[in-house]
């Protein structure tokens, strides 16, 4: 009793964060001010309260089920059509984590091990099982992470609106709306097929269950019974809020000392992994018919339901978004394990003679 207490007060606390974000006019409002409002409410505590782990993969089913509404049933041709610029990217977003990893390990005390499975760009929470499970130290690996995503997600917060309304920039279709009730009236059924959509994900366990079981359910509902051109804000808010919580949630006082002792380094490590992940980007962009904006979403390693939030509060094309982000998470989660396991034990192998 005394934690849903707890946890009750964890969400009014990220709800005003949210609101007063939005009130404000900062972007993605919903996301950033109850992620910010949560880190802050951690810090302080002196007891932290870990969040459950089937609130991230609620607020995961929630925004599925938005990005469900503006998904596009031809988006397989786009993707025949970037089979090679995406085999490319795959391979390139490969070799700069293993590049990252291999510079963090030589920069810092950790272990190869540890550093590479801090740069992988998969989903945070299979590396850090991963590192756990081979004698890598997982809570550095999940400090990295959630510092990774937390930069990657201000970061393109401010920058892909900048880009999208700068001259030349990538035309909109139309973001969220301005009002959080206009389209409330549908809010309590969306709700029902995301919570649908979440319980499915704990009966059919499989690579992001609950986010693509949404997304499903929300192209079929959306195309049987709502035909709304996109989910009412007052829904899309409520999954952007939750998901704030979940990333906000693990800053506690612990995970700021480990950022503070590695500090420098894991900054000049994550920007230097920012800043080449946007360059392929505009690779990407270059090489095919998708706009800049959507490109650098697509691409950079940020997690896929927090990117096609981002694109679909911007109106972007979403579904290619989320396509590509799930495929590089698919990838990275087949292929990425065991290279870095091997890598790693090469590095071991070598010892530590020589790092700087």
């Amino acid at each position: 009793m005394i934690a849903a207490r707890r946890l009750l007060f964890t969400g009014t606390v990220a709800a005003i964060g949210g609101v007063s974000f939005f009130l404000l006019g900062l972007p993605l409002p919903f996301l950033l001010g109850s992620m910010s409002a949560t880190a802050l409410l951690q810090t302080l505590r002196s007891d932290t309260l870990p969040v459950p782990q089937g609130v991230t993969q609620f607020a995961q089913a929630l925004i599925g089920v938005s990005i469900g509404f503006s998904f596009s049933l031809s988006f397989h041709q786009s993707l025949i059509g970037l089979a090679v610029p995406l085999i490319v990217y795959l391979l390139a977003i490969m070799v700069l984590g293993f590049v990252s990893g291999y510079l963090l390990f030589k920069l810092s005390d950790l272990d190869g091990m540890t550093a590479l499975f801090c740069c992988v760009p998969g989903g945070a929470s299979e590396m850090i099982s991963y590192s756990e499970a081979y004698g890598a130290d997982s809570r550095i690996v999940a400090t990295y992470h959630t510092a990774r995503i937390v930069l990657i997600i201000v970061s393109m917060s401010f920058l892909a609106p900048w880009l999208a309304g700068g001259p030349g920039g990538e035309a909109i279709t139309g973001g969220a709306e301005p009002s959080i009730g206009l389209g409330a009236s549908w809010t309590p059924l969306l709700l029902l097929i995301g919570t649908l959509a979440w319980w499915l994900s704990t009966r059919i366990r499989f690579r992001a269950a609950s986010f693509l079981l949404a997304v499903l359910l929300g192209v079929i509902g959306n195309g049987v019974w709502f035909h709304l051109d996109k989910a009412p804000l007052s829904y899309t808010m409520i999954g952007q809020m939750l998901l704030g919580v979940s990333v906000g949630s693990k800053f506690d006082r612990a995970t700021w000392i480990r950022i503070v002792r590695l500090g420098k380094t894991m900054m000049l490590v994550m920007i230097f992994t920012l800043l080449i992940s946007l360059g392929l980007g505009y690779l990407f962009y270059r090489a095919t018919s998708a706009g800049l904006v959507t490109s650098l979403l697509a691409t950079i390693p940020g997690g896929a339901a927090e990117m096609a939030t981002i694109a679909l509060t911007l109106g972007c094309d979403v579904t290619l978004v989320a396509a590509i982000q799930m495929i590089r998470l698919f990838t990275m989660f087949l292929v990425a394990p065991g290279m870095t396991i091997w890598l790693g034990r090469r590095l071991a192998a070598k010892g530590t003679a020589g790092k700087g």
